[in-house]
């Protein structure tokens, strides 16, 4: 590995930082490219309050221009991320989507992940051709919490687990590796946690292709599953003291693409509701769908990979 590190003229990552063991990767001879992961309402850095948020979001910031090149998927999102959140120099930005996206520009592919269900299957093995699969992708805060439906009015997750069962359904959730919360579910028959350190290659945008509703709260996971039209809930118990401490760019509820719910009733209801009128409920956050991906996600290009390909290319030839 270091004979290669020595002789990278171009290292590409997709976070805010890049593998330089003993420092061998600064020189400024080496390229560095983040295609970046993530693109939402939501700010992708703490703001500058309290103090240790104001120290996290500097730190994020100063990584970020280690990179020659931050990538982001939107014009939109190089303005108001990439200038005015991030402070990054016009010549630093590029927009070339996000390769794993691709995927879902390819009808076939998105049906074939929906119908074998190789991920979900892998993971519980009682998975059949009639089982639902709704995924949880709860983002990280900047400050201790707990399980976040573990706030949720009415909500027993033994209950819900029983209920589940009875819908034929399985709750997949992940938790950010940033900052994990308190009192993750365990030991539950159909609510089934993804835990990093036992699968440490899952990918979630393979996942989101098999999955029937995306739970959410403010995670970019909102962005990417928009692209293949599944419905969305939301269910935001910090949302004024998440506004306060992250922030989002606009108002986040003014452009959520799915129905905000508060209790363990209106969950239930609304998961049946989308099952058994699934077009009806896309249609009714049709017009929000089609702004978030206009201002988040507008790259248009004959694929985000075949972009990076031919702008990588075009560096090796300079």
């Amino acid at each position: 590995m270091l004979w290669v590190l020595l002789r990278t003229k171009i290292i590409v990552d997709s976070g805010t930082g890049y593998f330089n063991p003993f420092g061998i990767l600064s020189p400024r001879n080496v390229i560095k490219v983040t295609t970046s992961h993530g693109n939402g309402p939501k700010v992708t850095v703490s703001r500058f309050h309290p103090p240790d948020n104001h120290n996290i979001g500097l730190q994020q910031i100063q990584d970020l221009y280690k990179f020659d090149y931050i990538n982001y998927p939107s014009s939109f999102s190089a303005k108001m991320i990439g200038k005015r959140v991030h402070l990054l120099p016009n010549h630093k930005i590029i927009s070339l989507g996000y390769p794993r996206c691709d995927q879902y520009s390819n009808k076939d592919c998105v049906s074939q992940a929906y119908n074998n269900k190789k991920i979900a299957k892998s993971i519980c093995s009682e998975i059949n051709l009639q089982s639902r699969v709704i995924l949880y992708t709860p983002t990280w805060r900047p400050y201790d919490y707990n399980f976040p439906l573990n706030y949720m009015d009415g909500m027993k997750l033994e209950n819900f687990d029983k209920w589940l069962m009875k819908k034929n359904t399985f709750f997949f959730f992940s938790v950010h590796t940033a900052h994990q919360p308190q009192n993750i579910p365990q030991n539950l028959k159909r609510i089934v946690f993804i835990d990093p350190d036992r699968y440490p290659f899952y990918d979630v945008n393979k996942f989101m292709m098999e999955v029937d509703i995306l739970l959410n709260d403010y995670s970019t996971t909102s962005t990417d599953i928009a692209l293949i039209k599944t419905p969305q809930i939301f269910f935001m118990p910090d949302y004024e003291q998440y506004e306060e401490e992250s922030g989002f760019i606009e108002d986040y509820r003014k452009i959520l693409p799915g129905k905000e719910i508060y209790s363990f009733e209106s969950l239930k209801e609304t998961i049946e509701y989308i099952y058994l009128n699934k077009y009806d409920y896309l249609d009714l956050y049709e017009a929000n769908r089609l702004k978030l991906i206009k201002k988040y996600y507008d790259f248009i290009g004959n694929g985000s990979c075949h972009e990076f390909y031919k702008f990588i290319q075009n560096l090796l030839k300079s």
